[in-house]
């Protein structure tokens, strides 16, 4: 479609849009040729009064197409005769009354669209040249810019004004900026002429406070060097124009020094190889050959007192010197070292890798090799491989470092070695004794005695980890041939060590193939998928007794198919993996299986109840944890555990269980010991109906049991004669009468901590449990009264009396409690005096090894008491009335680990503090 009638279906398009006929509208873009003037057109052939003859479509029958059948319409003017009337067509829409009021409304907007229309066309194509324009100037000033920072690096490449192109806009400069720092640190600055030579400015730093005689001027960018050569150049000749930055570097040596020839002090980077400064010395050293461009070399302006690895040069950073220098040979071998230029607080840290220079070498080291060629340190026997890593050892120069004061035996006399005398052998081994001892007693002096053990990595742990990552690498089917003879704990170090460098595999598991593995703990691993389990049950067949896939998220119900293979499985641990009832059949052939985790996994009650009555373990299974699963639900679960005879242990922490639940027989659950139904719903009818036919339950959790009231509890009492261990469910229930009930029972353990509702009438029962060994009383009303159930408790080994209302007094009945290893007296109304009861109570200098008095109103005073506790390890004074001189006093406490001293600002405790 050409220009010509898009524009046309553009202009027809919005000739419709306001409403005109079509007819009218393909007549008005017939005679015009924009928008404008065709609007104007049908407007005008709209008015009646305009004069312009509307043009009618009139229903023509030609001869032809009469005798076919066919008809057309064809536009007729009203001019053109017919031999057969034309009748008008009649427009459909309804014509106002008025026709030329009808006409001027629509003429008036009409023409209000086209003006509209146009000014919106004329206004983006306003916007849309300024667009063009603005693109069109800013590639012209980026051309610009671009050939003027051309221009500018060619004027400032430039080397010399006589090469500068005439069209440059920069004018030359006279003048140039120079500031040096000088050896001291100070910096100074001036302006020089471009023509001033180098040696007026030697001379200018020279007589500004520069203390050496003899230096260097060395540029940082680009490094250069500037001696003594070029000193007829002029400043603009090197370089150091519009400005420069320079730095000084000392040649002269400390004036202990003997002169041994002329030689130039200053050297520049601009030698040759053939060029050298005193070729008739006949004792300048060899210089290296061009045929070792990768040495590193030490060059002449770094002083001999710097330590040796301060010459060590990184290869990212160019060195400072010409490829091929001349070493200096105005410099003995016997100069004795000046002090190191860094604070005195702040000790040269040497690398013990880097061997240490005697000071008796004689002065031809280092020697030749054949050839005429200089031993370099990789030529030094002992010293290959002793550099740090990417560091290049630099060549030996110098007279190395001294390890004592004495003064340096002088070689340069004679070539003679120095033999060491019986009476100087006898001082240096005294000498040395001595120091050693008064360095032994000044550590005892400043190390604090209690310190925290570390852990140490055992050697067995370290070795592990080196195989570890051998069968990780490519070569380590050459390296390790086989792990047969790898015993099982062994084995599972190794897949330790490999989980923890996530590197344990499908693959790198199969190197274990002949090794008989027991215990696969795999918990948390990220890597362990569906492939590793099936590895797992075709390689372990007949080793592995205990797999543990705790939090294993990756593992699908899939993968414990590849666990089908292990003969001798006797726990599977799979909580808190997506596991579901698909995946329960393939544990069904596991024969001896005892110990079985599904907590916090997605198994039902549907699932459970199918597995247990087909499975072959039902009978074997002892452990069985289901928490967390919100699909072990409704008023039949204990009904649908009944085949599990051999039941020891049933975790159903918060399950949703139904009560009432449905009974079960009376012989079942008969060795069930430890039962957790804390957090469910069950209530005293399921206590009296179910649980109080578990005879030997030993261990009961009911805690936030709500349901299960007083006589549940009471019931329970009466019923379980072997019960050890029991959480109350309520903390805010009144249990001085339960207490009493369960004073009978032998009870090993007794957690009463935050039952608030629990008061001395209650705490007095307790008396009669003699076989407790764990009470704790922490947030209940307890007072010195209660103290009193305490005393006859001497099987007591840890108790916990936080948040009461106890004194001096009530602790007082604990003096006879020799089995006491645990003591937490935290925010009671104690004093010095507790203090001193515990300090000579019978459990003092025998068990004792916890203590916390935190929140207390102890002092130093009462501290003093706690010296005779010589087994205590942990002590606890956070915002007590010490200070911080205490730990003086407990210096003398061996096995005392660091003492909590939170909140303790005073140093020094009043005396009329009590």
């Amino acid at each position: 479609m050409d220009s010509n009638q898009q524009d046309k279906d553009v202009i027809l398009a919005q000739l419709l849009s306001l409403g005109f006929d079509e007819w009218v509208c393909r007549k008005a873009i017939a005679c015009n040729r924009n928008i404008e003037d065709a609007t104007e057109w049908v407007l005008n052939a709209l008015d009646p009064n305009s004069g312009v003859s509307r043009p009618t479509k009139t229903l023509s029958l030609g001869r032809s197409s009469f005798n076919d059948g066919d008809s057309m319409l064809v536009d007729t003017e009203p001019s053109t005769s017919s031999s057969f009337p034309q009748p008008p067509l009649i427009s459909r829409h309804s014509q106002p009354a008025d026709e030329s009021e009808y006409t001027k409304e629509s003429r008036a907007k009409a023409v209000k669209a086209a003006e509209e229309a146009k000014k919106q066309k004329m206004l983006e194509r306003e916007v849309r040249n300024k667009t063009l324009l603005a693109i069109k100037e800013d590639r012209i000033r980026n051309k610009q810019r671009k050939l003027a920072h051309c221009e500018e690096n060619i004027v400032g490449t430039s080397s010399s004004a006589a090469f500068q192109p005439e069209t440059s806009s920069k004018p030359p400069q006279d003048t140039t900026l120079i500031q040096i720092r000088l050896s001291t640190g100070q910096a100074i600055r001036q302006k020089f002429s471009t023509s001033t030579k180098l040696s007026d400015l030697f001379e200018w730093v020279s007589n500004e406070n520069e203390p050496s005689k003899k230096f260097q001027l060395k540029s940082p960018f680009p490094k250069k060097v500037f001696g003594d050569d070029q000193t007829d150049e002029t400043l603009a000749d090197v370089g150091l124009v519009p400005n420069a930055s320079l730095n000084v570097v000392r040649l002269d040596m400390s004036s202990q020094q003997p002169k041994q020839g002329k030689i130039n002090t200053r050297t520049s980077n601009t030698r040759t190889n053939g060029e050298s400064d005193d070729d008739d010395d006949p004792q300048v050293l060899p210089r290296a050959p061009p045929q070792i461009p990768t040495q590193s070399v030490i060059p002449n302006n770094i002083p001999f007192n710097v330590p040796p690895h301060f010459l060590q040069i990184p290869p990212q950073v160019p060195p400072q010197v010409p490829a091929q220098p001349v070493i200096s040979n105005n410099v003995p071998f016997n100069v004795p070292p000046v002090p190191p230029r860094f604070p005195p607080q702040v000790p040269p840290q040497i690398p013990p890798q880097i061997p240490m220079i005697p000071n008796n070498v004689p002065p031809h080291f280092p020697p030749n090799l054949p050839g005429g060629q200089p031993m370099l340190p990789q030529h030094i026997p002992g010293l290959r491989g002793r550099f740090l890593r990417g560091v290049r050892p630099p060549p030996f120069s110098g007279g190395g470092h001294r390890l004592t004061d004495e003064p340096i035996i002088s070689q340069s006399d004679s070539d003679e070695e120095h033999v060491e005398t019986e009476e100087e052998k006898r001082r240096r081994l005294a000498d040395a004794i001595r120091t050693r001892v008064n360095s032994e007693e000044n550590t005892q002096d400043n190390t604090v005695k209690h310190v925290i053990k570390r852990e140490v990595e055992s050697l067995k742990s370290k070795c592990a980890y080196c195989v570890a990552v051998l069968l990780t690498s490519a070569t380590s089917a050459r390296i390790i041939h086989s792990l047969a003879n790898v015993s099982s704990n062994i084995g599972e170090l190794l897949v330790a060590e490999l989980i923890r460098l996530n590197k344990l595999d499908s693959l790198t598991f199969r190197r274990f193939a002949n090794c008989n593995l027991q215990n696969i703990i795999l918990d948390n691993y990220s890597r362990a998928t569906d492939s590793l389990l099936e590895v797992i049950g075709n390689t372990q067949r007949t080793s592995v007794t205990r797999v543990s896939l705790r939090g294993c998220e990756v593992l699908s119900d899939t993968g414990l198919s590849g666990l089908r293979g292990l003969l001798f499985l006797e726990s599977l641990d799979v909580s808190s993996c997506r596991v579901k009832d698909r995946a329960l059949s393939s544990i069904q052939g596991f024969e001896n299986l005892s110990n079985l985790n599904l907590s916090n996994t997605k198994v039902t009650i549907g699932g459970l109840r199918e597995l247990f009555a087909n499975c072959a373990f039902a009978k074997k299974l002892e452990v069985l944890d289901l928490s967390h699963c919100a699909g072990v639900n409704g008023r039949t679960v204990f009904l649908d555990l009944q085949p599990l005879e051999n039941i020891r242990f049933l975790n159903l922490d918060s399950t949703l269980l139904t009560p009432p639940q449905v009974p079960v027989k009376p012989s079942s659950y008969q060795k069930l010991e430890f039962l957790d139904i804390s957090r469910t719903r069950l209530c005293d009818q399921d206590v009296m109906k179910i649980l109080c036919g578990f005879k030997n339950l030993v261990d009961l959790n009911l805690t936030e049991t709500t349901g299960v009231g007083q006589f549940g509890l009471k019931w329970m009492a009466k019923e379980f004669k072997s019960l050890n261990y029991i959480n109350f469910p309520n903390r805010e229930e009144e249990l001085d009468d339960i207490l009493e009930d369960f004073s009978e029972l032998p009870l090993n353990k007794l957690d009463l901590t935050n039952f608030i509702n629990v008061t001395d009438v209650g705490i007095l029962h307790i008396d009669a449990i003699k076989s407790l060994t764990y009470l704790s009383l922490s947030g209940t009303k307890l007072t010195d009264v209660g103290m009193t159930a305490l005393k006859n408790l001497e099987n007591l080994v840890e108790l916990y009396l936080d948040r009461t209302n106890i004194t001096d007094a009530g602790i007082a009945n604990l003096r006879d409690l020799r089995e006491l290893t645990h003591l937490s007296l935290n925010k009671t109304r104690i004093k010095n005096g507790s203090l001193q009861i515990i300090g000579n109570s019978a459990f003092s200098s025998r068990e004792l090894k916890y203590l916390n008095i935190g929140y207390t109103r102890v002092t130093d005073k009462g501290v003093k008491e706690l010296k005779g506790l010589v087994k205590l390890t942990f002590l606890n004074l956070d915002f007590t009335r010490v200070s911080l001189s205490c730990k003086q006093i407990l210096a003398e406490m061996p096995l005392l680990q660091p003492v909590r001293l939170l909140g303790i600002t005073k140093e020094i405790c009043d005396e009329n503090d009590e």
